[in-house]
């Protein structure tokens, strides 16, 4: 009579299985009175072990839901993480659209500071107007990287 004695993970041990055909189909009146308190403990210790199995498949259920609800956090962090990896792309990616146009301004006005050293005093009309030009064109650049766009801005600064 082989007898299995698992243990479960909650540390309560199943009770020793017991088949059936250890047991006679149709006892003889005789051996009742001697069978019947073998049968009572069989079917008390299949009870506590479907009571542990029961705990053992709870338990197991809370563990999974857990680790789907780990799982949801997971994947809603890493979905966070792309969407915020988008955005710092776009965010470098205006970075570097502002930083070549505040070259491209500072290369302007290295040449006409350059210019103004190499023409004659007599064209530097040209010369004040590409500054102007300059200058509005960097108010422009502030304007739109700021978003404060006020009607007839004539602020100096620069």
């Amino acid at each position: 009579m082989a007898q299995l004695l698992p243990v479960s993970e909650s540390g309560d041990e199943i009770p020793p299985f017991r088949s059936v055909t250890e047991f006679p189909i149709r006892p003889r009146q005789e051996h009742l009175a001697q069978l019947y308190p073998e049968l009572l403990q069989t079917l008390k210790s299949a009870n506590v072990a479907r009571h542990v199995l029961r705990a053992q498949l709870e338990e197991k259920k809370r563990m999974i839901i857990e680790v789907r609800a780990e799982m949801e956090k997971l994947e809603s962090d890493l979905a966070l993480e792309a969407e915020t990896r988008i955005q710092l792309h776009a965010m470098n990616d205006q970075l570097l659209s502002a930083l070549q146009e505040i070259e491209g301004i500072a290369d302007d006005a290295t040449d006409v500071v350059t210019m103004a050293h190499q023409i004659p005093r007599t064209r530097l009309g040209v010369l004040i107007e590409r500054l102007k030009s300059l200058v509005k064109r960097w108010r422009a650049f502030k304007q739109l990287r700021s978003g404060s766009v006020s009607p007839g801005d004539g602020s100096t600064d620069g």
